[in-house]
Protein backbone atom coordinates (compact mmCIF):
# COMPACT_ATOMS: atom_id res chain seq x y z
CA UNK A 1 0.00 0.00 0.00
CA UNK A 2 1.22 3.42 -0.82
CA UNK A 3 1.34 6.45 1.03
CA UNK A 4 -1.13 8.22 -0.93
CA UNK A 5 -3.03 5.23 -0.96
CA UNK A 6 -3.17 6.19 3.32
CA UNK A 7 -3.50 9.75 2.81
CA UNK A 8 -6.77 9.14 0.51
CA UNK A 9 -8.08 6.46 3.01
CA UNK A 10 -7.89 8.76 6.09
CA UNK A 11 -9.59 12.05 3.91
CA UNK A 12 -12.12 10.01 2.91
CA UNK A 13 -12.78 8.92 6.17
CA UNK A 14 -12.35 12.85 7.61
CA UNK A 15 -14.40 13.51 5.06
CA UNK A 16 -17.35 11.39 6.30
CA UNK A 17 -16.91 12.33 9.71
CA UNK A 18 -17.58 16.04 9.05
CA UNK A 19 -20.53 15.21 7.36
CA UNK A 20 -22.09 12.99 10.08
CA UNK A 21 -20.99 15.76 12.43
CA UNK A 22 -22.41 18.43 10.55
CA UNK A 23 -26.30 16.68 10.19
CA UNK A 24 -25.62 16.33 13.90
CA UNK A 25 -25.79 19.65 14.84
CA UNK A 26 -28.11 20.90 12.10
CA UNK A 27 -30.58 18.00 13.94
CA UNK A 28 -29.75 19.34 16.98
CA UNK A 29 -29.77 23.58 16.18
CA UNK A 30 -33.45 22.82 14.12
CA UNK A 31 -35.06 20.55 17.04
CA UNK A 32 -35.07 17.31 15.11
CA UNK A 33 -32.83 15.41 17.95
CA UNK A 34 -32.16 16.80 21.39
CA UNK A 35 -33.74 14.48 24.04
CA UNK A 36 -37.12 16.66 24.12
CA UNK A 37 -36.10 20.05 25.00
CA UNK A 38 -37.58 22.80 23.59
CA UNK A 39 -35.45 24.19 20.82
CA UNK A 40 -32.97 27.02 21.16
CA UNK A 41 -33.64 29.38 23.06
CA UNK A 42 -37.02 28.41 24.49
CA UNK A 43 -37.87 26.80 27.85
CA UNK A 44 -39.70 23.71 28.23
CA UNK A 45 -43.40 23.98 29.21
CA UNK A 46 -43.90 20.82 30.03
CA UNK A 47 -41.76 18.29 31.97
CA UNK A 48 -42.15 14.57 34.28
CA UNK A 49 -41.22 15.98 37.93
CA UNK A 50 -41.06 12.58 39.21
CA UNK A 51 -42.54 8.98 38.81
CA UNK A 52 -42.71 6.26 41.01
CA UNK A 53 -43.43 2.53 40.17
CA UNK A 54 -46.01 0.77 42.07
CA UNK A 55 -45.92 -2.29 40.76
CA UNK A 56 -45.03 -3.81 36.90
CA UNK A 57 -47.55 -2.66 35.19
CA UNK A 58 -48.67 0.76 37.40
CA UNK A 59 -47.10 3.71 38.32
CA UNK A 60 -47.56 7.67 39.01
CA UNK A 61 -46.29 10.48 37.87
CA UNK A 62 -46.25 14.60 39.00
CA UNK A 63 -46.09 15.97 35.68
CA UNK A 64 -45.41 19.92 35.53
CA UNK A 65 -46.92 22.20 32.66
CA UNK A 66 -46.41 25.68 33.37
CA UNK A 67 -47.09 26.58 36.77
CA UNK A 68 -49.62 24.19 37.77
CA UNK A 69 -48.54 20.74 38.61
CA UNK A 70 -50.87 16.95 38.04
CA UNK A 71 -50.57 13.49 39.79
CA UNK A 72 -51.40 11.11 36.84
CA UNK A 73 -52.00 7.57 37.15
CA UNK A 74 -50.79 5.41 34.61
CA UNK A 75 -52.19 1.77 34.22
CA UNK A 76 -53.01 -0.59 31.30
CA UNK A 77 -56.57 0.07 32.13
CA UNK A 78 -56.27 3.65 31.64
CA UNK A 79 -54.72 6.93 32.45
CA UNK A 80 -56.14 8.69 35.52
CA UNK A 81 -56.21 12.16 37.13
CA UNK A 82 -55.76 11.64 41.12
CA UNK A 83 -54.75 15.60 42.18
CA UNK A 84 -53.81 18.76 40.34
CA UNK A 85 -52.48 21.81 41.68
CA UNK A 86 -51.54 25.34 41.11
CA UNK A 87 -48.65 27.44 42.46
CA UNK A 88 -50.51 30.72 42.36
CA UNK A 89 -53.13 29.29 44.14
CA UNK A 90 -50.39 28.36 47.67
CA UNK A 91 -52.93 25.55 48.14
CA UNK A 92 -51.84 21.93 48.78
CA UNK A 93 -52.14 19.60 45.98
CA UNK A 94 -56.10 18.48 45.80
CA UNK A 95 -56.33 14.69 45.34
CA UNK A 96 -59.59 12.99 43.91
CA UNK A 97 -60.02 10.37 46.82
CA UNK A 98 -63.04 8.82 45.33
CA UNK A 99 -60.51 7.64 42.26
CA UNK A 100 -58.07 6.61 44.93
CA UNK A 101 -60.95 4.34 46.47
CA UNK A 102 -61.66 2.83 43.41
CA UNK A 103 -57.97 2.06 42.31
CA UNK A 104 -57.45 0.72 45.66
CA UNK A 105 -60.27 -2.22 45.42
CA UNK A 106 -59.03 -5.36 44.21
CA UNK A 107 -59.40 -5.85 40.30
CA UNK A 108 -61.28 -9.40 39.22
CA UNK A 109 -59.95 -12.22 37.72
CA UNK A 110 -60.93 -12.55 34.43
CA UNK A 111 -63.42 -15.30 33.80
CA UNK A 112 -61.63 -18.20 32.30
CA UNK A 113 -61.87 -19.04 29.16
CA UNK A 114 -64.47 -21.34 27.33
CA UNK A 115 -62.21 -23.51 25.37
CA UNK A 116 -59.06 -25.02 25.80
CA UNK A 117 -55.81 -22.68 24.71
CA UNK A 118 -54.09 -25.34 23.55
CA UNK A 119 -55.97 -28.26 22.33
CA UNK A 120 -55.62 -31.54 23.84
CA UNK A 121 -52.08 -33.72 23.87
CA UNK A 122 -52.35 -37.93 22.77
CA UNK A 123 -51.69 -39.60 25.84
CA UNK A 124 -48.17 -41.23 25.55
CA UNK A 125 -47.52 -44.43 26.74
CA UNK A 126 -44.15 -45.50 28.85
CA UNK A 127 -42.37 -48.02 26.87
CA UNK A 128 -40.19 -50.12 29.34
CA UNK A 129 -36.60 -49.94 28.64
CA UNK A 130 -34.53 -52.96 27.05
CA UNK A 131 -31.98 -54.22 28.83
CA UNK A 132 -28.98 -55.71 26.37
CA UNK A 133 -28.41 -59.43 26.18
CA UNK A 134 -25.35 -60.99 25.15
CA UNK A 135 -25.35 -62.49 21.96
CA UNK A 136 -25.52 -66.30 21.92
CA UNK A 137 -23.93 -66.61 18.83
CA UNK A 138 -20.74 -64.19 19.35
CA UNK A 139 -18.91 -63.38 15.74
CA UNK A 140 -15.98 -65.38 15.52
CA UNK A 141 -12.86 -63.93 13.62
CA UNK A 142 -11.10 -66.58 11.44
Amino acid sequence: MDITDILRTLAALSAVLALLGAGLWMARRFGVVGGGSAGHGRVARLALAERIALDQKRSIALVRHGTAEHLILLAPEGNILLGDQREEIGEPMVIDLVACRALATTVPLPPAPSQPLLPALPAIRHRPTRIPRPDPFPARCA
